[in-house]
């Protein structure tokens, strides 16, 4: 009896170092796994996704290491896999209900770099067994992020900061002076980005009108000085100061290939356009993400003016109404101009066109708000106005809401 116990223990015991080895390899391993779960064969991602869970599950490794790959595989076209990912974030955020929110925006970024390796496009969208479209990370937003207020908030946020030249790629410090950067494949990402942001599923009217107010401040802070720098740097280039100068001038009709062959400019100058027109078409972006959302939403302008994030209502929290079927918000094909300047050119026609439409839109949205107060016969004072100069926008004091959230990972 004594004997057959021994073998017993010392069997479960040999079993017991040979778990541990095994674990222990894993550990050492983890960076390899996490590259795995993001290669193109279905089966090695399989695999890899499958290993991740059992040390998580064991609680072997730090989940913080793990969540980007585990959120980037949220955009898996194998369901079997995306539905594996996001059972381990859904186990991790009722651990840890704070963990997800930097984590799954480094993730964000992942999942379009692995999309393209692994199935050559990239698309925050799929489509249900009714071949309707609906939103990757909608579910995630839904059961990890969207649980509690100021997790969602901190996390739409940090969505609306990446389009910042303080945090996101954008603000990649480590670039040399005299290099001429490469920004297609960011202006890109910040579509992908913009998509995104349109697309998660809002079920209360205070998260779309949360974002409307981080992308008003993005834009009153940030869209004017923009555009008057480039105008400043196209003219130090070369191009004809009396129109970089006008006011009046369509920058659409102008054609920028006319000038480029009298056009010096240096390296350094053509690097500084290409840097400073995607920054210009980063609040571009914002700017047709609010549109979007307003449509979508069917939000009043009286109710995205006087929002206040800190000021929470009954009004806000009611659930949201969109104006019937899903869309998709349409993002602007990207130049494929070889020369920088008329790289540049282009891209910054984009942001200025979008800023046109910015300000037309106010001044149409405050001409309808005084035709409704004389129709209703009301003379009541509007808190603000809302007309605002494109070029010189008014200083904003800085507040906490102004503090650029950064994002490890997001510079090159």
């Amino acid at each position: 009896m004594n004997t057959t116990k021994s073998k017993n223990e010392q069997v479960q015991g040999d079993q017991e170092a040979d778990a541990a080895l095994i674990g222990s390899v894993m550990q050492a391993q983890l960076q390899n796994i996490l590259v795995l779960a993001l290669q193109k064969p279905v089966r090695i991602r399989t695999e890899a996704v499958t290993c991740i869970s059992t040390l998580l599950t064991q609680g072997l490794v730090s989940p913080v290491h793990c969540i980007p790959n585990l959120v980037a595989l949220e955009t898996d076209q194998v369901v079997s896999i995306r539905d594996l990912a996001h059972s381990q974030l859904v186990a991790l955020h009722e651990k840890f209900p704070m963990l997800l929110n930097t984590p799954s925006i480094q993730g964000i970024f992942l999942s379009h770099s692995f999309q393209l390796n692994a199935f050559g496009t990239s698309s925050v969208y799929t489509k249900d067994k009714y071949k309707h479209d609906y939103c990757l990370f909608g579910r995630l937003y839904s059961n990890c992020i969207r649980t509690a207020k100021a997790q969602r908030n901190m996390f739409l946020k940090a969505l609306v900061n990446q389009f910042s030249d303080s945090g996101s790629m954008l603000g990649n410090k480590n670039a040399k002076p005299s290099s001429l950067v490469p920004m297609g494949s960011t202006l890109q990402y910040l579509c992908y980005l913009a998509q995104l942001i349109s697309a998660l599923p809002y079920d209360l009217e205070d998260e779309p009108l949360y974002i409307i107010y981080l992308i008003n401040r993005v834009v009153t802070l940030k869209l004017g000085p923009t555009l008057d720098n480039i105008k400043e740097l196209f003219a130090h280039a070369g191009a004809p100061s009396d129109i970089m100068e006008d006011e009046d001038t369509d920058f659409s009709d102008v054609d920028i290939a006319d000038y480029i062959p009298t056009m010096q400019p240096t390296k350094d100058d053509a690097r500084r356009l290409q840097t400073v027109c995607c920054a210009a078409f980063a609040v571009s972006l914002l700017i047709r993400v609010k549109f979007h959302l307003k449509n979508m939403y069917q939000l009043e302008n009286e109710k995205c003016m006087t929002y206040q994030p800190g000021n929470s209502s009954k009004a806000t929290e009611q659930p949201t109404m969109q104006s019937g079927r899903t869309s998709k918000l349409k993002v602007p094909s990207l130049p494929e101009a070889e020369d920088p300047i008329e790289w540049s050119w282009h891209v910054f026609v984009h942001a200025w066109e979008a800023a046109r439409d910015d300000q037309h839109r106010m001044d149409f949205e405050a001409q309808e708000d005084v035709a409704m107060m004389n129709s209703s016969g009301k003379t009541r004072r509007r808190k603000g106005s809302r007309r605002r100069k494109l070029m010189q926008p008014k200083h904003v004091e800085s507040t906490d809401d102004d503090d650029v959230e950064f994002v490890e990972g997001f510079a090159e």
